[in-house]
């Protein structure tokens, strides 16, 4: 527990520092609230873990969460765009105005001297 603790505490020093506090509130309020927030799958997935303790629901209450995840993971529109993307190879970067290519030292440094 002391390892959350000192994790949200981190993420907090570093929101604060980056001074992104609000971005991350409309991030977070946006998961919670709305229609297709993700509390309600949360939700549905915590009362069939709960009745999946019965044993005898317990290859029902699998099947449905096994469901519900294959649900969550083909309902996102973008998800297989992005993963051919991630797969043909990685991006190049553009070449912003301005910017100078790092060149490396014209001679190697002296260790030991």
């Amino acid at each position: 527990m002391p390892v959350v603790i000192i994790l949200i505490g981190l993420l907090f020093l570093i929101l604060a520092r980056n001074g992104t506090q609000g971005s991350f509130e409309g991030l977070l309020k946006s998961e919670f609230t709305g229609a297709q927030s993700f509390l309600v799958w949360a939700s549905a997935l915590l009362i069939l873990g709960l009745i999946g303790f019965w044993k005898t629901a317990r290859p029902v209450t699998d099947a449905m969460i096994g469901l519900i995840i294959l649900v969550l993971i083909l309902s996102n529109p973008g998800l297989f765009a992005k993963f051919n993307e991630a797969i043909r190879g990685p991006q190049t970067p553009t070449d912003q105005p301005g910017a100078t290519p790092l060149q490396p030292p014209a001679t190697p440094p002296l260790i030991g001297r």
